[in-house]
């Protein structure tokens, strides 16, 4: 009998700490994605002072978004999936693949497209998705298009110049790359927004929501007549919004902004259109938010004047984000303990001041 050259005894051995190495990383991502969808579903990245849970996995675990959004659905999947979930836990099936199958699969046809889906490359199964709809098992017949559909039309150059900035904005506010996600999905995605919201009554406006506050500037009530608000969402509007004077008088019906429109395009313009919190790239539904709050003296100066995301300033507004400010520019406190110091040319120079947990209690802005 011919003896096992030391070499490939060595071979093996080395192969089969690879596969225990593979098999322990494939429990732990199960776990994560356990894990990060129910941080996710908890909404514990807001108290710990992160925009989404997507920046959180980012900023702490060094996870691209795209990745982080695919584990958090396998993550939510997975209970009602038992044998998805082996393969998954096991290795037999990788995160790609199994976020594939996510729009596929159910009870009754798990097993038919996880048997595929091991046997099968990326790319084959990626085909074999998308001719079926969910519920459909693998070797249903689909009628549909198989192929990418080409529609064409003509625009005049300044609304096509619209159509890309929406695109560009939807790609920035979301972290996903053209090679990700094309161009024709994402149009899709905006058709699909619209038509959930033909059924309103109500013509669509330019904010992220429409809440109306009613203030009165005799007694200083204040509450929402239509929606239960708190006392975030009124220090939020003290920041930033619009205003319709109601009383009687030559100005009834006139709009008005909190902050006067020309500061807020200069606001904005100095710090890019994007949220100004560190790790933050968001850059739709912008709030602009007084450093030093109105009620304590701040006013409307550019340099009393930050820009966030809609999400971070209702942290700060809940006292779960931290903002202060000296000579040198910004420092961000944040729920789990960071600290960021950033320099803001806008701000530089200003006295200092606290914003948020520890400084201020939710009040107008």
């Amino acid at each position: 009998m011919n003896a096992v050259p030391p070499t490939l005894t060595a071979a093996r051995e080395l192969d089969m700490r690879i596969r225990q190495a593979h098999a322990q990383l494939s429990r732990a991502e199960r776990e994560l994605a356990v894990l990060l969808a129910e941080m996710a579903d908890r909404g514990h990245f807001l108290d710990l002072g992160y925009a989404s849970v997507s920046q959180y996995a980012e900023l702490k675990l060094q996870l691209e978004p795209r990745k982080t959004r695919g584990l958090v659905r396998i993550g939510r999947a997975l209970p009602e999936l038992p044998v998805f979930d082996q393969a998954f836990g096991s290795g037999e099936l990788g995160w790609t693949k199994a976020r594939d199958l996510l729009a596929v699969i159910t009870p009754e046809v798990e097993a038919e497209w996880v048997e595929l889906a091991c046997r099968s490359t990326s790319r084959e199964l990626e085909r074999a998705v998308a001719t079926h709809s969910l519920g459909e098992g693998p070797g249903d017949e689909s009628v549909r298009e198989s192929g990418p559909v080409r529609l064409s039309f003509s625009m005049e150059p300044v609304e096509a110049e619209q159509v890309r900035a929406l695109l560009a904005a939807i790609r920035a506010s979301a972290g996903v790359s053209r090679d990700e996600v094309g161009d024709g999905a994402l149009l899709a995605q905006v058709a699909s927004r619209v038509l959930d919201e033909l059924d309103s009554a109500e013509a669509p406006t330019g904010e992220r929501f429409r809440i109306v506050i009613e203030h009165c500037p005799r007694c200083g009530r204040t509450a929402a007549p239509e929606a239960e608000v708190s006392e975030t969402h009124v220090a939020q509007a003290c920041c930033d919004s619009e205003i319709l004077e109601m009383r009687e008088g030559p100005s009834r019906g006139q709009v008005s902004r909190t902050i006067p429109p020309a500061v807020r395009r200069a606001v904005l313009q100095r710090d890019g259109h994007r949220c100004q919190v560190p790790g933050c790239t968001n850059r739709l539904w912008l709030d602009i938010h007084h450093l030093a709050y109105r009620r304590d003296g701040g006013d409307h100066a550019e340099e009393n004047l930050l820009t966030m995301c809609c999400t971070h300033h209702q942290l700060v507004h809940d006292g779960l984000l931290g903002i202060e400010r000296d000579a040198g520019g910004l420092t961000f406190r944040f729920g789990d303990g960071r600290e960021v110091a950033t320099t803001h040319v806008g701000l530089v120079g200003r006295g200092g001041l606290r914003s948020g947990p520890g400084a201020l209690p939710p009040g107008s802005g």
